[in-house]
């Protein structure tokens, strides 16, 4: 009786083990898919992503794909484009050539003024100040 009561705790021991790895392995194919949608999310920046063309990179619906990008990179999706369009404007603004309207149309704001908030509530100053700071 206690060898037989031993072989079946191996057994359902042994099922456990394998079954984490599974979800193990799973889970490393989705966050491998993750990685590799949000470095074609923050290196096109300037494409006007919405919900529908981010989560067709992962082929999931808008709630699971929302849970596992904040769950594998601390932020948002719409939160990490921001920030990828906001370092590159930046960038952008660095070169005296580019007027305001450019450097916006090139990091994918189809609004100016919408542009001008936005990197007015980072930076503390219009994009115009900045670019008058940096010469």
């Amino acid at each position: 009786m206690m060898d037989a009561l031993l072989r079946q705790m191996f057994v359902l021991i042994l099922r456990q083990i394998g079954e984490g790895s599974i979800v193990r392995y799973e889970e490393e194919g989705t966050y491998t898919e993750f990685v590799k949608a949000r470095l074609k999310l923050l290196t096109q920046c300037e494409k006007q992503w919405n919900i529908s063309s981010m989560c067709s990179l992962v082929h999931l619906e808008k709630s699971p794909f929302y849970s596992y990008y904040e769950k594998y990179f601390s932020i948002s999706p719409k939160a990490d484009l921001l920030k990828a369009r906001m370092e590159k404007a930046t960038i952008l603004l660095s070169n005296e050539a580019l007027q305001v309207q450019q450097v916006a149309d090139l990091c994918g704001f189809v609004n100016v003024s919408h542009f001008t908030r936005q990197f007015k509530k980072l930076h503390g100053c219009t994009p115009g100040e900045y670019s008058k700071k940096i010469y």
